[in-house]
């Protein structure tokens, strides 16, 4: 076996590992159950737009967002995911600073949303809020290169008017296609 040194050794290498697992499970705990949190409280506004948006749009009408979850799952639209996750045009999409951003929301493609025609867009951090939002303010609150695109597009604002949606507890800012 080990000699009663090397044993030592041993046991103290563990207890680090076991320490430096522990301490790192403690640092990043705090801040997944933080999130976690966050997304629970935030679920019944998802809900209750995505209801909203069931019973306020066409049926079939698709739907552009970033972080869809539960708002395309609650109103049965289709959904086009302007970060690529379940789209394969903007997943394969090559960007060029790819890594520098937040993970999960670096792709997009604006033009292809467009050229898409969605009946509504939505801009991820602008989509609720406890007052009507102005068009300023949304454009402040651009998350993704995606929805960057999409302002610097003069089809834009020429094919989508704001709409802010008081809904019970919040407003539900979205921008709706005009009518051709």
């Amino acid at each position: 076996g080990l000699s009663r040194g090397r044993a030592l050794a041993w046991y103290v290498v563990r207890l680090a590992l076991v320490g430096a697992a522990g301490a790192t499970l403690l640092m990043t705990g705090e801040p997944a159950r933080t999130f976690a949190q966050w997304r629970a409280d935030e679920l019944p506004v998802h809900r209750e737009a995505g209801r909203w948006l069931k019973d306020h749009v066409a049926p079939g009408s698709l739907l552009a967002t970033g972080n869809a979850g539960v708002l395309p799952y609650e109103s049965g639209l289709p959904t086009l995911d302007m970060y690529g996750l379940c789209d394969r045009h903007i997943a394969m999409r090559v960007m060029p600073r790819m890594g520098l951003g937040p993970a999960g929301h670096e792709k997009g493609d604006g033009k292809y949303v467009l050229d898409r025609k969605p009946a509504i867009i939505l801009v991820m951090r602008a989509r609720f809020s406890d007052k009507p939002l102005r068009l300023e303010e949304i454009e402040g609150l651009r998350f993704s290169v995606g929805e960057t695109e999409l302002f610097n597009d003069p089809r834009f604002l020429a094919d989508y008017e704001l709409v802010s949606q008081r809904l019970p507890g919040f407003y539900f800012n979205y921008f709706k296609r005009r009518a051709s």
